[in-house]
């Protein structure tokens, strides 16, 4: 299905990137998305995943 789409290669990593993307883009708090991550400050989360 990838390739019918025109899409590359898609990595494990790369989802993880994308749903918290989408977190905050929906509403999600930084906090939360920043504990979900791992994350040791709210700056390197909104630094990585700002839109």
């Amino acid at each position: 299905m990838r390739k019918l789409a025109g899409l590359g290669p898609i990595r494990f990593h790369d989802l993880r990137h994308t749903a918290d993307t989408l977190a905050l883009d929906g509403g999600a708090s930084v906090l939360t998305v920043m504990k979900t991550m791992g994350h040791t400050s709210r700056s390197m989360t909104l630094d990585r995943y700002r839109t």
